[in-house]
């Protein structure tokens, strides 16, 4: 199938002053998210501090190659478009939830895996070519959401009752009595950018689209379903500051496990439906959203056909 010309085109959006406007009051559009008009439906984002750059993910309800597209950081505008290939050359087509840099591998999660990539070989690809995976390896979570901060590399699931289960095992009651039906791990990164053991564990909340830290190692989550339901961004405490609450066997393997609930919750913004993932950068989050893609725009009355530069007030 012959790839198709991707653009930053401007569409359609619309957000209530009434239901948002703290939203609307601490964010400014950073820029028009890529391949909107052409169907494509918005997941990861990272960002390239090497080579300045937002880059983002995207896929298709159509018979179409999902993408990575390369946003310059400074004039926000689109300068590449990559379609994702596997080693045999047939189109890679999933839902590439996750996406991180550590600016030497680029990493795409995406059930129960973990697709490796050279960055540089990924910045010296040219526009509209087609690239693939150096390696692969399977995780313990649904591989749903990703993010590098501070030498770990993060993996997290995405729950939602009976539509989106996890695995036996993965729902915990935390020690405030609140109870989390997903987990995010995170593995050590050596100094060549290869992953290692799984170091941390923690329970999470459901909905989770999206991880970011802020610059005090505080967690942040990016929470949303639907388009009729508002998102959520939270900011909780950063829990390894503190004692583990327990431990979480994986292969046999005792891992300290810590809560993320309401006993440890900072802060809890309101936004838009269908919120995406985020990153932080000099202090500001950038949130990315689905609900300006051409495959929701029938059911979304907010909609946000932009990466929102949001402020998280201290």
């Amino acid at each position: 199938m012959k790839n198709i010309y991707y653009t930053q085109q401007t569409k359609f959006s619309s957000v209530s002053k009434n239901r948002y406007s703290e939203f609307l009051e601490l964010s400014t559009p950073f820029t028009v998210i890529p391949g909107l008009r052409e169907s494509a439906i918005p997941q990861g984002m990272c960002y390239s501090k090497k080579y300045n750059m937002i880059i983002t993910s995207s896929y298709f309800q159509k018979d179409r190659a999902s993408v990575l597209f390369f946003i310059d950081f400074v004039s926000g505008k689109l300068v590449k478009t990559l379609f994702l290939a596997n080693p045999d050359g047939s189109s890679y087509k999933g839902h590439t939830g996750g996406i991180a840099t550590d600016d030497n591998v680029f990493w795409l999660v995406d059930d129960y895996r973990i697709y490796s990539f050279s960055l540089e070989n990924l910045m010296a690809s040219s526009d509209m070519s087609n690239v693939s995976y150096d390696d692969v390896v399977s995780t313990f979570t649904k591989a749903d959401f990703a993010r590098y901060h501070d030498g770990i590399f993060w993996v997290g699931e995405y729950y939602y009752p009976k539509i989106y289960p996890t695995k036996a095992g993965h729902d915990l009651e935390t020690s405030s009595g609140d109870k989390n039906y997903a987990l995010l791990t995170g593995y050590s990164v050596d100094d060549s950018s290869m992953l290692e053991d799984i170091q941390y564990v923690i329970s999470i909340p459901d909905r989770v689209q999206g991880l970011a830290f802020t610059s005090d190692g505080e967690f942040i989550i990016s929470q949303s379903f639907w388009s009729f339901q508002s998102s959520n961004i939270k900011v909780f405490q950063n829990v390894l500051e503190k004692e583990h609450d327990d431990y979480y066997m994986i292969d046999d393997k005792k891992i300290p496990l810590w809560y993320l609930d309401s006993s440890v919750l900072n802060k809890d913004y309101r936004l838009p439906p269908m919120s995406e993932a985020i990153v932080s950068v000099d202090d500001s989050l950038y949130v990315l959203f689905e609900s300006a893609s051409n495959y929701y725009k029938w059911y979304t009355h907010d909609s946000v056909n932009y990466i929102a530069k949001m402020k998280i007030k201290k």
